[in-house]
């Protein structure tokens, strides 16, 4: 369809369109929007969202990536009942619908722009994000929690998710049984306390692993995107490089005590000790 002219306000348009069916349409917050664009790294890469700091003048927002940077424009609804972009402007073009106006901007430039200064032109280009991506970007607003699960998994994500999936139940298994053997007193009076320490240390680290990385790699892949909010994202790589670095000293505690016992056993006792540790 065509932008309505200016002239045309006289007439009253009640829009009654459902943007979400609109895979542009995004239900986030603006810093989730911003986050989104940031990844696509493509000039054009744009969404529409819900404007909850704008008013009701402004029900939408255009949040659009151009030169490395993410601009926010609103989507006034004029008296009239049509949909302008940016601010009220003289002669300005108005649409019937959002939908209108999105379209239009495929192929018609938005100048954009910085406390009044031009920063450039860009059309509006497809996001490419896959309706899962969409869903698991907008989890966290929905209303029933829940992930469209209709589009159904690859075989080589199948197979992924499955190897995922059993290396999680074995680290767990394995490692809890560790623990318990370990401690308990039929095994326990064979091993030095040093030793036990240095084990039980190396295990719980990787029991860490298989109850809190592995299992978000799991839903990762099932999901076939990133179902959660950056926060998370950051708390989970903070807790892979603490583990693997945790993991990666007990083995290294555990070479060092194996290599004094052998090559200085009469020293042993008094080279390792649970202070030194």
């Amino acid at each position: 369809m065509h932008p309505l002219s200016h002239n045309q306000s006289n007439t009253t348009f009640a829009s009654n369109e459902s943007l979400r069916d609109y895979e542009w349409f995004y239900t986030v917050e603006r810093e989730d929007a911003e986050a989104l664009l940031l990844t696509q790294e493509e000039d054009g890469a744009y969404l529409v969202r819900e404007s909850k700091r704008a008013g009701k003048s402004n029900p939408y927002t255009l949040t659009i990536f151009h030169n490395g940077r993410v601009f926010h424009l609103n989507i006034r609804k004029r008296p009239d009942g049509l949909f302008a972009l940016g601010k009220e402007k003289t002669r300005e073009k108005t649409f019937k619908t959002v939908s209108d106006l999105v379209s239009y901007h495929t192929s018609e430039p938005i100048l954009l722009t910085t406390r009044g200064t031009p920063a450039g032109k860009t059309l509006c280009l497809k996001m490419t994000v896959n309706k899962r991506g969409k869903a698991c970007w907008q989890i966290r607003t929905a209303s029933n929690g829940s992930l469209d699960t209709n589009q159904s998994l690859s075989v080589e994500e199948c197979i992924k998710a499955a190897i995922i999936f059993l290396i999680t139940v074995a680290v767990i298994v394995l490692n809890a049984l560790m623990i318990v053997v370990l401690h308990s007193k039929n095994y326990s009076r064979y091993l030095r306390d040093l030793p036990k320490i240095l084990m039980t240390s190396l295990s719980l680290t990787d029991l860490a692993v298989g109850t809190l990385v592995t299992p978000i790699s799991f839903l990762s892949v099932v999901n076939q995107c990133w179902p959660w909010n950056q926060t998370v994202c950051a708390i989970e790589a903070l807790l892979i490089s603490a583990l693997f670095h945790e993991s990666t000293l007990s083995l290294l505690c555990i070479a060092i005590d194996r290599y004094i016992c052998i090559v200085h056993p009469l020293r042993y006792h008094n080279l390792m000790t649970k202070k030194d540790i």
